[in-house]
C-alpha cells in the first residue's frame, strides 16, 4: 500500500454526527491467534467512524459486541467474511443484523478486494482512523507472486496479521456497494 500516512486522519466522531448519513460495516472473525475486527465506515463523509479489534472472547460475545456496533451506527449495509468461522457467526448474527451480507474470500475475490482498498489509499479517497494496530498492519502489508502462476497473493508477512486490512477492504467494498445500489 502506498500514501497511507496521508490517508490516517479521519476525525473522531460520534454517532449523532452521522445521523442521516448511510454507514456500513466490514467484519473480519477469528478467536484465537487472529483478531475479530469490525470496520465502520461512513459512506456520505468518506471516512472510517471505528474500528474494533478483539479475540479471546466467545462467540456470541463478538457477536454481540458487533450487534452493538451495528446498532450504534445504525448500519445500512455491510459485508462479513464468511470463511472458516465466518459462515456460523454471520448465520447467527443475521436476525439481528439483516442489513449485512456474507462475502466469501478466495482467491478470485481477494484481489479485487485488496486493489480496490491499495487504489484508494493511493487516490486518497477515504479517511481511515489512525489506530496505530491498523497502520501497522497496512504498512507491512504485502503481494507476492507466485512463481509457478504468475498470479498475484495478498496478505501479512508470515507470524503478523491482517484483520483490520480485511475489514477495512470489507467496509469499503460495501461503500462501493452502496453507491452502486443508490
Amino acid at each position: 500500500f502506498r500514501n497511507i500516512e496521508a490517508c490516517l486522519h479521519a476525525p473522531a466522531t460520534t454517532p449523532d454526527q452521522h445521523k442521516g448519513h448511510r454507514v456500513v460495516l466490514g467484519i473480519d472473525w477469528a478467536q484465537k491467534h487472529d483478531f475479530t475486527v469490525a470496520c465502520a465506515f461512513c459512506v456520505t463523509c468518506h471516512c472510517e467512524v471505528e474500528l474494533d479489534r478483539f479475540n479471546k472472547i466467545e462467540w456470541s460475545f463478538q457477536r454481540q459486541r458487533v450487534k452493538t456496533m451495528y446498532d450504534r451506527w445504525k448500519v445500512q449495509d455491510g459485508l462479513v467474511e464468511l470463511n472458516s468461522i465466518g459462515s456460523p457467526n454471520f448465520e447467527a448474527l443475521q436476525p439481528d443484523c439483516p442489513n449485512l451480507r456474507g462475502f466469501e474470500t478466495t482467491g478470485a475475490s481477494k484481489s479485487p478486494l485488496i486493489q480496490s482498498l491499495a487504489l484508494a489509499l493511493e487516490r486518497t479517497e477515504a479517511q481511515w482512523l489512525n489506530d496505530p494496530v491498523g497502520k501497522a498492519e497496512l504498512m507491512a502489508y504485502e503481494s507476492k507472486i507466485s512463481p509457478q502462476t504468475g498470479r498475484v497473493s495478498y496478505s501479512a508477512p508470515e507470524g503478523q496479521h491482517d484483520d483490520t486490512v480485511i475489514a477495512r477492504a470489507l467496509a469499503l467494498k460495501a461503500t462501493h456497494d452502496a453507491a452502486s445500489f443508490g
